[in-house]
């Protein structure tokens, strides 16, 4: 998780070539998985790497929520759209009871995310 938040892609490769849990959750950091850290702190080539290792997209963190609501909330239109190609599940919800259509609600994109999650859950080519 920090070697993600800290974009550091090739300690990020060193971790999982030796076999590390690229799903693993640190509860020093509010239980983020190496995703969500990632998309937090704007690391889009991390982020990419991730999903190209097919990492669990549905992972949450201690307030419930996934790395698909992370990128609605930091407005990022790339990789809301790459979560959703990759299988984001836009039916969970966090804690609250709110799932991604909540988070759009108030989303400077939302016309485009409202497209892509209602348009059979994800976007098309």
């Amino acid at each position: 998780m920090w070697a993600a938040m800290a974009g550091d892609i090739a300690l990020l490769k060193k971790l999982d070539a030796e076999g590390q849990d690229l799903n693993a959750r640190d509860s020093r950091a509010f239980n983020w998985s190496p995703l969500i850290a990632a998309i937090y702190h704007d690391h889009p080539e991390v982020t990419l790497y991730l999903i190209s290792r097919n990492v669990k997209l549905d992972v949450m963190d201690r307030n419930g929520e996934t790395a698909l609501m992370w990128a609605i909330k930091m407005e990022d239109t790339n990789t809301v759209w790459m979560l959703l190609e990759a299988g984001a599940n836009v039916a969970v919800t966090n804690q609250r009871g709110a799932n991604v259509f909540s988070y759009v609600d108030s989303s400077a994109h939302r016309e485009t995310f409202m497209k892509w999650l209602t348009d059979n859950h994800r976007p098309h080519k």
